[in-house]
């Protein structure tokens, strides 16, 4: 189906500068669309740009022209011969879910039979589903829930699957791929993903949801706040982030290990990991901290939107290795939330001259872990510099 412009139009001329197929142009009163040239910014864009930019909603659907999903890709073609498609769309309103086998062809007879090979193989095995096209390069692609992008693919040979709603998209890498992965980013860049041969993985976008089936694919996941949490998942492995609270659950039946500023986590299964604010020594910048000392080290754990620092259970928390002496809630940073005070013995922290980071763990009374971190600066002992 084309798109028209209404009367409520007010000439700014931003779509026919959005407009990948030059159909846009100035009419007599208002800019016009040339239904011939609309694919629905098809073949470039997972969505109509005209739609997206128009600062009045004057951009709408024209119902009367019912054309489908090979229409609008035969008149993409038409308007753009001999060139490959630049992105693809997952349309969930086609009658069936969809394949896009992501590989371009190859001069080497022997490897062009491998592909046709792996490209009847993932047909027979998903029946219920058509296919779109193949392609090489960096595209987008989105089934209206699930999205991403394929940033380099390496030189694996990828299929990407539209799975039935609401389970996302289904990605496979044929078990003959080359050496180099191939790099996905899914869910707004949440989720950064690490192919190779012969992974299979299944990703959800909401909820970012991450389920191997084959293969061990490295993931990393970026909360909103940029901190990032890397994670090694193995066939079976199944983690939901949310990248608001960075809450990390492990759906599976084995524990998955994650790693938040260099230090490696266990999240048991179905247990929720948190990452909490933390602040050492609340005041303090540098966070230095003499190893020859016999005092205590200060540790804040932060009240925000997203975490309760009344919620944790102090009999479980350690930093750096040592337990806390004592603890007291006040409002460390004056937002009018109550935090949680620890100190711990310097003595007992297992830090050494070479660290800049060090961690607080341990449950809230629910029985969910957390893990904080912060940057220390060790001073050293007497005798050294």
């Amino acid at each position: 189906m084309a798109y028209f412009v209404t009367q409520e139009c007010v000439n700014c001329g931003t779509c026919a500068l959005k407009c990948p197929n030059w159909a846009i142009s100035e009419g007599d009163e208002i800019y016009v669309i040339d239904p011939d040239k609309c694919t629905e910014c098809l073949g470039f864009y997972d969505s109509p740009q005209c739609v997206e930019t128009c600062p009045v909603n004057a951009v709408q659907l024209n119902k009367d022209l019912g054309e489908d999903y090979d229409q609008l890709m035969a008149k993409w073609h038409r308007l753009h011969p001999g060139e490959s498609p630049k992105g693809f769309v997952l349309r969930q309103d086609k009658t069936k879910p969809v394949i896009a086998l992501v590989h371009s062809g190859t001069a080497d007879p022997k490897g062009e039979k491998l592909l046709e090979k792996m490209d009847t193989l993932i047909m027979s095995r998903f029946p219920d589903h058509d296919v779109v096209w193949g392609f090489q390069g960096t595209y987008d692609f989105n089934d209206g829930t699930t999205y991403g992008t394929i940033i380099d693919r390496g030189n694996q040979q990828l299929t990407i699957l539209d799975e039935p709603y609401p389970f996302g998209i289904r990605i496979i890498a044929a078990s003959f791929g080359g050496p180099d992965s191939a790099t996905i980013h899914v869910c707004d860049d949440t989720a950064l993903l690490s192919i190779n041969a012969g992974d299979e993985v299944v990703v959800t976008c909401g909820s970012v949801t991450v389920e191997v089936i084959s293969g061990t694919v490295e993931v990393t996941f970026v909360a909103e706040d940029g901190t990032p949490a890397t994670a090694n998942l193995d066939q079976g492995d199944n983690i939901t982030f949310e990248p608001e609270t960075f809450a990390i659950t492990n759906n599976g039946s084995s524990p998955a290990e994650v790693n938040i500023y260099g230090i490696p986590y266990t999240i048991n299964p179905d247990e929720v990991l948190f990452y909490i604010s933390i602040d050492i020594k609340p005041g303090s910048e540098p966070n230095s901290i003499n190893l020859g000392a016999k005092g205590v080290v200060p540790v804040a754990v932060l009240t925000t939107e997203v975490f309760d620092a009344s919620t944790i259970d102090p009999s479980t928390v350690t930093f750096a290795g040592a337990t806390p002496v004592r603890w007291v809630f006040e409002d460390v940073d004056d937002d009018g939330d109550l935090d949680l005070l620890f100190h711990f013995k310097t003595q007992e922290l297992d830090l050494t001259e070479s660290s800049t980071i060090a961690s607080l763990t341990g449950q809230t009374t629910d029985g969910d872990s957390f893990i904080g971190s912060d940057t220390v600066r060790i001073v050293p002992k007497k005798g050294k510099k």
